[in-house]
């Protein structure tokens, strides 16, 4: 439509296999089946003209890497400060994550993250991937006597795969199945490093802890709602700011 809406759709007609026909509960011989959907491209993935916030933001990335292990208390609680290892799922987490500004504001910017995570189950079973994509807001704290910067918070909502059930999941549901598929929350506070360090290297750094959820550990889960069970992980990171000018 122009430089920041599309429009994309899809038309597919299936013949029914003969032994399928065959069957009584079948009468039909072809599926057909369409859909139609909106895009909107945000910020700074269009070219620098079309940027409309700060110019020497425009292609701004991050990467971050973070290690930690499995809560025992949930999200909300580990907000709180109940940072308590789980007593009886010992298992790990070590990931990275890689980042785009999507759109920068007055108070809070936009990003959108994929993550790579490495579930380490310590021998509960194998260890294995799960990956995150996510839109996190991300706003940043100064000092009130100058624009130093002293700390940045940021939440983050997408969805979750994962090659298999985390053991905690499993744990927490009474070994009873549950969804590979599932909603995705991160939240990470952290500190400038070159508040502390002079080196050029750390100047768009920096380091803190991330919280790590994936909600709903039933076969099918309410996207947006409450749902009981799923897995939470504490963590240190540090992150580096690319394409900064």
């Amino acid at each position: 439509m122009n430089k920041r809406f599309r429009i994309f759709a899809n038309v597919a007609i299936e013949n029914v296999d003969d032994t399928v026909q065959d069957s009584p509960l079948v009468d039909e011989d072809l599926l057909a089946s369409a859909y139609v959907g909106i895009g909107y491209n945000f910020g700074n993935v269009l070219n620098d003209s079309d940027f409309k916030g700060d110019k020497s933001r425009f292609g701004e990335w991050s990467w971050r890497l973070n290690y930690g292990y499995t809560a025992e208390r949930t999200f909300l609680k580990l907000h709180n400060g109940e940072a308590k290892k789980h007593e009886d799922i010992d298992t790990n987490l070590a990931g990275l994550t890689v980042g785009k500004l999507l759109r920068d504001g007055r108070k809070v910017d936009m990003w959108g993250k994929f993550s790579f995570n490495r579930r380490l189950e310590n021998d509960l079973q194998d260890d294995f991937w799960e990956y995150n994509a996510y839109v996190m807001a991300m706003g940043t704290g100064y000092s009130p006597w100058s624009d130093r910067e002293l700390f940045r918070w940021g939440f983050g909502f997408g969805f979750s795969y994962a090659d298999k059930i985390p053991a905690v999941g499993i744990f927490k549901q009474d070994g009873d199945p549950a969804a590979h598929f599932l909603n995705y929350m991160e939240a990470q506070v952290d500190v400038p490093l070159r508040n502390f360090f002079s080196q050029p290297a750390l100047r768009n750094c920096y380091a803190g802890l991330t919280l790590v959820h994936r909600s709903g550990i039933f076969a099918t889960s309410d996207i947006l709602g409450n749902v009981s069970g799923g897995s939470d992980v504490l963590s240190m990171h540090i992150e580096c700011k690319r394409g900064v000018k």
